[in-house]
């Protein structure tokens, strides 16, 4: 784990966030006290012993989830089952009667995720989307914004934004309520490119590397 921070720190220096070595040593104390917790207690931990600026948390997040993208021996829960089995259904269930291969049924599946406010089944549901949609090749130099794009492009965004303006849209019809309403599903929708951009940079990062991803993302400090 320590060389595991040490090249952290290095990835962190290299797009000129200042970390010393003192603040390695007491990050990985840190990770020796709490032990094995989850993804989430582990980033607050590198982040309240590494960072001495909030200013760079923007980078700091960005960096995390690129270096630690394919550490699931850390937090193999969060990989979880597929969502879908090899015929198309969800969970495993008949998928009998067709539909399988449609982009309906996880267009489905991802608006109900986002209703219930279950970011680890809009996960994994982005993760079969990115599996199905995102054409992604082994060694090909192309950049996980165009990789995003075909995602979500297949997946209809704009339906999945008429469809979440639907289901939430009340009964009032004034201009704070429609307010209100485009907040949330521009919200809810971010939260569904965040799951999609967080599984492309993570195969991205399974084929190129942390930091040969991490030099294309070029991440710029708010004092540059």
């Amino acid at each position: 784990m320590l060389d595991q921070l040490v090249e952290f720190s290095e990835t962190l220096r290299s797009s000129g966030v200042p970390v010393s070595m003192t603040e390695v040593i007491d990050a990985s104390e840190a990770v020796t006290r709490i032990g094995e917790v989850d993804r989430s207690v582990f980033k607050v931990a590198l982040f309240s012993t590494m960072i001495k600026d909030y200013a760079h948390k923007e980078v700091f997040d960005l960096l995390f989830d690129v270096f630690f993208a394919n550490k699931t021996r850390l937090w193999p829960e969060e990989r979880g089952p597929d969502v879908l089995d090899e015929q198309g259904s969800e969970g495993g269930g008949d998928s009998s009667g067709g539909g399988g291969d449609s982009g309906d049924e996880l267009r489905k599946w991802l608006i109900k995720a986002l209703l219930d406010q279950d970011p680890a089944r809009v996960a994994r549901i982005s993760r079969a989307a990115v599996s199905r949609y995102a054409g992604m090749e082994r060694g090909r130099a192309v950049s996980g914004v165009y990789y995003t794009y075909r995602t979500l492009k297949q997946l209809n965004i704009e339906m999945i934004y008429a469809q979440l303006r639907d289901e939430l849209r009340g009964q009032s019809d004034d201009s704070i309520a429609e307010a209100i309403l485009n907040n949330r599903v521009e919200e809810l929708v971010g939260e569904l490119r965040n799951a999609v951009e967080a599984e492309v940079r993570r195969l991205l990062v399974q084929d190129r590397g942390e930091r040969a991803v991490a030099k294309t993302m070029r991440p710029t400090l708010p004092e540059d």
